[in-house]
C-alpha cells in the first residue's frame, strides 16, 4: 500500500526510524535507533520518498528532524510545490520548512521567491522569508534584484529577507544590499518601506547614505509607521556609535513638531542615545517633558536618565514632573535622571525628598539612590532620608542609609536612628549599608 503524506499526516508520522535511515541516509539518524531489521515502512515510503521526509520535519525526535531538513534542502526547488502543500495543511511545520529552505542550495533561490508571486498567502510568504534570511549575505544579490519587480508580494518578501539575513548575519551586509534597502526606503507600498527603514539601522558601520535616507523618512514619510521605524532606526545606530549633528537636529524637530505621539516618543528614545551630541538632545527631551500625552513625556523621561550627565540642562523640568506627572514611569526616571546630573540636581532635592514617601516602591528607592548620587548638596534631604530608613522596601532602606553615609559629617543627627534600624534591621544589604553609614559619620 503506497504511503500518502497529506490526507494521513498522522500516519505519515508513525514512520519508522528505519524507513527514514533508508530513505534519508545519514548516519546522524541511524546513531538516534537503529532496529534489528527494516520494517515495511521502507517498502511503504514511494518512489521518492518526499513524503515520508516532510512527515520527518514534525518528529520528536531532533536527529530524525535535522536529517530530514538537510536532505529536503539538498533536493531543492523540486520539491517546492510539495512543502508548500503540507505546510498549508499543517501549519505547525512552518519553522522546519523554513529550515529546509534555508539548506537549499543558492541557484534555487529564484525559485523560491517565485511561489510568493505564485501564492502571496501571508504564512507561506513569512516561511520564504525566514529561509532565505537564514541563507545571509550570500544571496543579496538575487533578493536586491527581486526587490525591484512589479509584483508587491516578491517585492516585500525580497526586502524582508534582506533584513532577516542583517539580523542574523555577524558579517556586515554587502553593498548591493544596502542600496536595495535605501531604494526600498521609497516604495510606493508603506509596508515596503517600512521594513527597509527598520533593516536601514542594523547595516552596521556608519554608513552617510544611510543616516541619510533614515532622516528624510523621518521627516517626510506620510505613514507614521514609517516615521517611528526611522526613529527607531536611528536609535539602533546611535546605540552602535553612529551619532551624526543632523540626525539629532532632525530628531529634535520631530520630538517637537510631528502630529502622532508615538512617532515623538520615537524620537524621544533615539535622543536618548545621542553620546557627543547630549546637551542639544536633553535640552530638546526637557521640553518633551511637557507633551500632552505620557507616551511621549515618558519616552523623554527615559532618554534624559540614558543620556547621563547632560541630563542636567533639564533638572529643573525633571524636578517638576517628579512632583506633579501622573504617569508613575515618568516619576521613576525623573527621579533616576536627576541622580546622573549629580551636585548639578542640587535645586531638585527638595523634590526628591518629597519623593521618598511616594506610594511606589520604584520612586521611592531610586529618589534614595539619586539623593546618594548628589553627595553632599543633598543635606536638605537628611530629615526625609532618616524617615526613609523605615521604609518597608530594603532597598529604599539601604539606598537611605548609602546617602546620609556620603554626607559624613552634616548628617551626625542621623546617627541615632541608623544605630536603632541597624539593630532591628534583618535585610543584609540594607543592615551593611547602615553600618558603613555609622562609620562614615562617626567622627
Amino acid at each position: 500500500m503506497a504511503f500518502t503524506l497529506l490526507p494521513r499526516i498522522g500516519t505519515a508520522l508513525r514512520v519508522s526510524t528505519w524507513a527514514l535511515v533508508c530513505l534519508v541516509g545519514i548516519d546522524g539518524v541511524a546513531r538516534a535507533q537503529t532496529p534489528s531489521a527494516p520494517g515495511k515502512g521502507a517498502k511503504a515510503a514511494g518512489d521518492d520518498g518526499v513524503g515520508p521526509l516532510i512527515a520527518a520535519l514534525a518528529s520528536g525526535d531532533a536527529a530524525i528532524r535535522e536529517a530530514a531538513v538537510r536532505t529536503l534542502g539538498q533536493r531543492g526547488e523540486t520539491i517546492l510545490p510539495e512543502l508548500r502543500v503540507a505546510m498549508k495543511a499543517q501549519p505547525a511545520l512552518s519553522a522546519a520548512v523554513a529550515q529546509v529552505l534555508g539548506e537549499m542550495p543558492q541557484s534555487a533561490s529564484l525559485a523560491i521567491l517565485e511561489t510568493v508571486a505564485a501564492d502571496p498567502e501571508e504564512r507561506w510568504r513569512r516561511t520564504v522569508v525566514a529561509g532565505l534570511g537564514a541563507q545571509g549575505p550570500a544571496i543579496t544579490d538575487v533578493l536586491a534584484t527581486a526587490s525591484k519587480t512589479s509584483n508587491r508580494f516578491v517585492r516585500t518578501t525580497a526586502i524582508e529577507a534582506i533584513a532577516a539575513s542583517v539580523a542574523q548575519a555577524g558579517d556586515p551586509l554587502p553593498g548591493a544590499g544596502t542600496a536595495a534597502l535605501v531604494a526600498a526606503a521609497n516604495d510606493e507600498d508603506s509596508r515596503v518601506r517600512q521594513v527597509a527603514v527598520a533593516a536601514l539601522g542594523r547595516v552596521g558601520p556608519q554608513n552617510d547614505e544611510v543616516v541619510a535616507a533614515l532622516v528624510r523618512k523621518l521627516s517626510d514619510d506620510q505613514d507614521p509607521r514609517v516615521r517611528i521605524s526611522a526613529g527607531s532606526a536611528l536609535e539602533l545606530l546611535f546605540r552602535q556609535g553612529t551619532t551624526t549633528e543632523g540626525a539629532v537636529v532632525a530628531l529634535t524637530e520631530c520630538v517637537q513638531r510631528d502630529d502622532i505621539a508615538t512617532v515623538r516618543a520615537a524620537a524621544a528614545s533615539a535622543l536618548g542615545f545621542a553620546g557627543k551630541e547630549g546637551e542639544r538632545a536633553a535640552a530638546a527631551l526637557a521640553k518633551a517633558l511637557s507633551d500632552r500625552y505620557g507616551v511621549v513625556r515618558q519616552a523623554a523621561a527615559q532618554g534624559l536618565l540614558q543620556i547621563g550627565p547632560s541630563a542636567a540642562v533639564a533638572v529643573a523640568e525633571l524636578a517638576r514632573v517628579l512632583e506633579e506627572d501622573e504617569v508613575p514611569r515618568v516619576r521613576w526616571y525623573a527621579a533616576g535622571a536627576l541622580g546622573h546630573a549629580k551636585e548639578k540636581a542640587a535645586p531638585a532635592v527638595r523634590s526628591l525628598a518629597q519623593a521618598l514617601t511616594h506610594s511606589d516602591g520604584n520612586i521611592r528607592a531610586t529618589a534614595a539612590q539619586s539623593l546618594c548620587q548628589i553627595g553632599p548638596a543633598a543635606k536638605e534631604a537628611i530629615p526625609a532620608l532618616i524617615a526613609a530608613l523605615g521604609d518597608e522596601g530594603e532597598l529604599t532602606r539601604q539606598k537611605a542609609a548609602e546617602a546620609l553615609g556620603r554626607l559624613r559629617l552634616e548628617a551626625a543627627a542621623a546617627l541615632p536612628a541608623l544605630e536603632a534600624a541597624a539593630e532591628k534591621e534583618r535585610g543584609p544589604r540594607a543592615k551593611t549599608a547602615m553600618e558603613w553609614a555609622r562609620g562614615q559619620i562617626k567622627p
